[in-house]
């Protein structure tokens, strides 16, 4: 396991309904991720390996801010484009991403139950997704 480190911004925008995730050419990527119960919009991201960092950047900040620009018009809802102009920030966050060199562990076990003559209950192993826990978890759910 290691543990890229993740940046993203926290906003007030309720004006996004859909995710809209951009890869670039330099292999950076760009993010707009609704929260639901009108929680806001998540800005991202980076996923820097080998990088501890444990406060937000100022440089990486105004990146992502400025790299979502163009992909706010895909993320709107039926409200006015307007209304993505009057962004506040909430909070930056930056943490760690759980992943695996060999990518995401998803399988099934049905380990041995030294406890019961019943049948053996499954075990789900679902971790080492990295940043894209949240863009996979439907996907990795069914």
């Amino acid at each position: 396991m290691s543990g890229p480190c993740g940046h993203i911004v926290l906003t007030n925008s309720t004006c996004f309904d859909k995710t809209v995730t951009r890869q670039n050419l330099d292999g950076t990527w760009n993010f707009i991720i609704p929260r639901f119960f009108s929680g806001g919009t998540v800005i991202g991201g980076t996923k820097e390996p080998h990088d501890w960092r444990r406060h937000p950047d100022s440089a990486t900040y105004h990146r992502l801010l400025a790299g979502v620009e163009d992909l706010k018009q895909h993320a709107l809802s039926s409200g006015s484009p307007s209304q993505a102009k009057k962004i506040s920030v909430i909070q930056e966050i930056v943490g760690r991403h759980p992943a695996r060199e060999g990518g995401l562990r998803l399988e099934i076990e049905f380990p041995g139950n030294t406890y019961s003559t019943e049948s053996k209950l499954p075990v789900i192993h679902a971790y080492g997704a990295g940043g894209r826990g949240f863009e996979i978890s439907w996907g990795v759910a069914v």
